[in-house]
């Protein structure tokens, strides 16, 4: 599986957790937003934040089924 994604700020967190279990693939997904309002000169830090929680949410993931050839 991919690594987890874990991310902190003053503005909230996220967590992004696969794992293997009784041959089944989980994802677990979690985004606590704890303010959206950022005074201006904590605004790109804000920002920095929420693009990093995007493009976490854009992982992609291929599955293959084992003993396939491909």
């Amino acid at each position: 599986p991919p690594r987890d994604v874990i991310l902190t700020s003053p503005f909230g967190g996220y967590r992004l957790a696969f794992r293997v279990e009784g041959g089944a693939f989980h994802v677990d997904r979690s985004l606590t937003v704890t303010s959206l309002m950022a005074p201006p000169e904590e605004y790109k830090a804000l920002r920095k934040f929420l693009q990093d929680v995007r493009r976490s949410d854009e992982i992609l993931l291929t599955f293959r089924r084992e003993g396939s050839g491909s």
